[in-house]
């Protein structure tokens, strides 16, 4: 027991590149006995507190390698324990990891739920770095469901407290964080500085999980601004990163934003190839906000090919996900969107709009992304 837990704090103590890469593949090796570690913790028969610790320990591992919905699992059980309702500590922690399944998971008002009651217990046992880590997800969570202003608050609170303490990975998590809420806001500009500086402080710690986000969203807005040479330096950087240091997730998010960009220089046969390949490993890891976005990239796609019809399928089975699962767009992704709508309006007659447009009401999620993947391959050939 003792070894294993050493393993799993290594990854979340800061192994960073090739090294988590190494460590990623020791804990696939070893994760059917951390699994019966954590059970056993769980029946009662050891310390209940093994159970939380082990949770806070593969938070990292569960996160990259796409185990969010097994994690989850083991967060409601120790949160049932009376032993960890008893204890602070320990029910902020469970709250704390709980909330960053969630949120891979783009469940963001279960994320932010949880971050508020953790945020509630860490104030109150009054760890400044702690208490900071916790604000700094609360700001995403919150931006995530559309509160930018209270968003802005809490990051800007907590790069203050992560300043303060000379705490270096912290501030480049906070400023990849406001890169974020300035593109929700519209200002590359700034979503650009801001990014640039956590970049630059995530080269000099060693941190690449930061390095790749930043260099992904430095794509995008590179991409807003219409410079593709640039966006597919960025996203290629970040593609090699994730790769590296085993980072499934990223690794997914990269390859989606690839395929956007082909689909944006009209090189529809790559673009099929990558957002299909994105669509399935959103969808193996249970990322379901990335995985309703990707739906409507092979609907821009679809449309692309002169299938409109499909298109129309997929935005309307997408939007009815998206309603289902309460899943915010950012003001951009609207505007992108609303130009969907209008486009497959422009293309279909009333009556094919109205009945497509029924048909993709009709259809589940899983439903939805096995009509994405079908889409022939001799119409992305087309010219």
């Amino acid at each position: 027991m003792r070894a294993l837990f050493c393993v799993c704090r290594q990854g979340r103590d800061g192994l960073r590149g090739a090294e988590q890469g190494a460590w990623i593949r020791r804990l696939e090796t070893d994760i059917d006995n951390l699994r019966a570690a954590i059970a056993v913790a769980l029946s009662g028969a050891i310390d209940p507190f093994v159970a939380v610790k082990l949770a806070v320990a593969l938070h990292h591992f569960w996160s990259l390698r796409g185990y969010a919905t097994e994690g989850r699992a083991v967060i409601r059980a120790a949160l049932a324990l009376p032993a960890v309702q008893a204890s602070d500590q320990a029910r902020a922690w469970a709250l704390y990891v709980g909330a960053g399944l969630a949120g891979d998971q783009g469940d963001h008002a279960e994320e932010r739920s949880m971050l508020e009651a953790c945020l509630e217990i860490r104030r109150r046992l009054g760890d400044p770095t702690q208490t900071a880590g916790t604000l700094s997800s609360l700001a995403l969570a919150r931006l995530n469901v559309g509160d930018l202003a209270a968003a802005a608050e809490s990051e800007r609170e907590a790069l203050r407290m992560f300043r303060e303490l000379g705490a270096r990975i912290g501030e480049a998590i906070c400023l990849t964080h406001l890169g974020r809420i300035a593109m929700y806001e519209g200002d590359g500009g700034k979503a650009r500085s801001q990014l640039l500086e956590a970049r630059s402080i995530a080269r000099d710690v060693g941190y690449r999980e930061i390095e790749e986000i930043a260099e992904r969203l430095l794509g995008e807005v590179a991409m807003d601004a219409g410079d593709l040479d640039e966006a597919a330096v960025r996203f290629s950087r970040s593609l090699a990163v994730c790769a590296e240091a085993g980072d499934r997730r990223e690794e997914a998010n990269a390859t989606r934003w690839l395929g956007k960009l082909d689909l944006e220089r009209r090189d529809l046969v790559m673009a099929r190839q990558r957002l299909g390949q994105a669509l399935r490993a959103f969808e193996a890891f249970e990322m379901r906000k990335e995985m309703i976005g990707c739906v409507e990239d092979h609907a821009v796609l679809a449309l692309a090919t002169d299938c409109a019809e499909h298109a129309a399928t997929l935005a309307s089975a997408a939007a009815q996900a998206r309603v289902r699962l309460a899943l915010h767009r950012s003001p951009r992704e609207d505007r992108l969107w609303q130009g969907l709508v209008s486009r497959l309006r422009e293309r279909l007659t009333e009556e094919q709009f109205r009945s497509r447009w029924q048909g993709g009401e009709n259809l589940e999620t899983k439903d939805a992304v096995r009509a994405a993947l079908n889409l022939p391959i001799e119409l992305v050939s087309a010219p």
